[in-house]
């Protein structure tokens, strides 16, 4: 064997690599926020804290279908990183877990937009002790976060949408030829009974939008007043005519899956 073949020969290896979903969320505005943090004016650490809290008490109600052994979450910066062991069929409760915390951080004025996808999986330790982690989940849901999403929205890899199971569904819809995560539902009560936090939401949201002097964030919260109205607009139990003034009058292409 050459030096060349004997260097090379790591190459040849055997390995079994599980498949794993990713959420990878990115927190718009969070490089103001984390100022604001430093100068002890917005408790970063603490309303995300706080988030993830009200998504364990949301999972204490519903453990059967939001089992979260198994998922870990790293937030780094402004990143989100969620994994969790793919199950066989769907997406399993990482998709519900994305779902209340994106509601819920919104309540904490936080708001992302990321991705969702599934692949190849593997994380180690080197023989010093580090950590190293290969990812084709990460890889992908980051590609949709940073290259498709835009708006404060969760894309979800389409190849996955076939594989959803009919709860998972309700998690989803579409716009136009994506597929979001659909968490304002959490946000906006199904049975119309907090009419008053939702107008004082989209009324701050309004007012943000209108301080802003960027029209690429203008442009964000203008997506996200347009979802939360369609949602509205969608329910027989709202009167959405009260909340015409904070819709573009877009038509974006929302639709449920069908």
């Amino acid at each position: 064997m050459s030096p060349l073949e004997e260097w090379n020969s790591i190459d040849r290896f055997a390995e079994t690599f599980p498949r794993y979903n990713c959420a990878f969320l990115d927190i718009l505005g969070c490089k103001h926020k984390t100022l604001e943090y430093f100068d002890q004016r917005f408790n970063l650490h603490g309303r995300i804290n706080r988030a993830l809290n009200k998504v364990l008490e949301a999972q204490a109600l519903t453990a059967t279908f939001f089992n979260t052994s198994g998922l870990t979450i790293e937030i780094i910066s402004d990143s989100i990183i969620m994994m969790q062991p793919a199950p066989e069929r769907g997406l399993g409760p990482l998709l519900p877990f994305a779902c209340y915390f994106a509601s819920f951080l919104s309540f904490e004025g936080l708001f992302i937009r990321g991705g969702i996808a599934q692949g190849r999986h593997i994380k180690k330790r080197t023989d010093q002790g580090f950590d190293f982690l290969a990812s084709e989940a990460l890889q992908k849901a980051y590609l949709l976060e940073s290259k498709t999403a835009v708006h404060p929205r969760v894309i979800i890899d389409d190849a996955l949408i076939s594989i959803l199971s009919a709860e998972e569904r309700k998690l989803v819809i579409r716009e136009n030829n994506d597929f979001l995560l659909h968490f304002s539902p959490h946000v906006i009560n199904r049975d119309g009974k907090n009419v008053c936090n939702v107008r004082a939401e989209m009324t701050e949201l309004q007012n943000e939008m209108n301080r802003q002097n960027s029209e690429q964030v203008k442009l964000k919260y203008l997506w996200l007043l347009d979802y939360y109205y369609w949602t509205i607009e969608r329910n027989p139990n709202w009167e959405a005519s009260d909340f015409r003034p904070f819709s573009s009058g877009m038509n974006r292409g929302f639709a449920e899956l069908e």
